[in-house]
């Protein structure tokens, strides 16, 4: 697998997806989740091979049966998206959620938009705040910049200006544009 990721990353080597492909299915041919895992992103994303849903399922869902959190949570995108399965929430959402009960930070972030969105479970702003906070406390930007949102709207909680800055805060300095405008949002209004 690692071999395979040099030349994925192009580290050390020039860049080829044909020699990762050949690096991952190795690995993944000795029920490797990791290079099951990497075939579905190769597939997935159309790298160096047409891009095909199907195989992207297929590999991930190997990987994910080996509990590889970042397996389950692309096949919970696969079925939110409904990329070459019919779209269903459901079955994004148990993907999600095994992912998301590993700790897995972008899986919790996902989970807690279905929750915020109404998708394949009861809209609970209470379960998104759970979940983006999850997420947020181990530094996904986007999660961070989600639960400032959450307490600057009083979304399930109080309105809460402080939390809210310091939540934007914590993803501006990570770059994240949406919060950066949002704690000028809050200064211009003198929170």
């Amino acid at each position: 697998i690692n071999l395979g990721l040099l030349y994925y990353n192009g580290r050390g080597v020039h860049q080829n997806y044909a020699q990762a492909k050949m690096w991952f299915a190795k690995a993944a041919a000795q029920n490797n989740a990791n290079g099951q895992y990497s075939l579905g992103v190769l597939y997935n994303n159309g790298e160096g091979i047409e891009q095909d849903y199907v195989q992207a399922r297929y590999w991930y869902e190997k990987a994910a049966a080996q509990n590889l959190p970042e397996a389950q949570t692309f096949l919970g995108d696969i079925y939110k998206l409904g990329q070459g399965v019919p779209q269903n929430y459901r079955q994004a959402r148990y993907w999600y959620e095994k992912a998301a009960f590993q700790g897995f930070a972008t899986a919790q972030y996902d989970l807690g938009l279905l929750y915020y969105e109404g998708n394949g479970v009861p809209k609970n702003y209470t379960q998104t705040r759970i979940w983006l906070e999850k997420a947020a406390v181990q530094g996904l930007p986007q999660a961070q910049s989600d639960l400032g949102a959450i307490y600057e709207l009083g979304l399930g909680v109080p309105k809460n200006h402080a939390q809210a800055r310091y939540w934007y805060t914590k993803a501006a300095i990570q770059g994240d544009d949406d919060a950066q405008a949002a704690l000028e949002k809050l200064q211009h209004t003198g929170h």
